[in-house]
């Protein structure tokens, strides 16, 4: 199946998506299946202030998955 398959399967359709799927970036630049380049503009919707592929953001991720990848918000972490 593809990406746009998939979703249809398995995603709850809360909102609706453009026909766009996204496969790589870096920094404010993102591309499609298709290698199209689009500039991030989304800002806010769900992101991190670090844009897209941020190597800094990334080590700091890797560094927590062997630690705790998710606590339940009853607890101090």
């Amino acid at each position: 199946m593809n990406t746009k398959e998939l979703d249809k399967e398995y995603v709850a359709h809360a909102y609706g998506r453009f026909d766009v799927v996204l496969t790589e970036g870096k920094g404010s630049t993102l591309y499609d299946e298709k290698g199209k380049k689009y500039i991030d503009f989304g800002s806010g919707i769900g992101v991190t202030a670090f844009g897209i592929g941020d190597d800094e953001w990334k080590k700091a991720v890797e560094s927590q998955l062997d630690k705790l990848q998710h606590v339940s918000n009853l607890y101090y972490t």
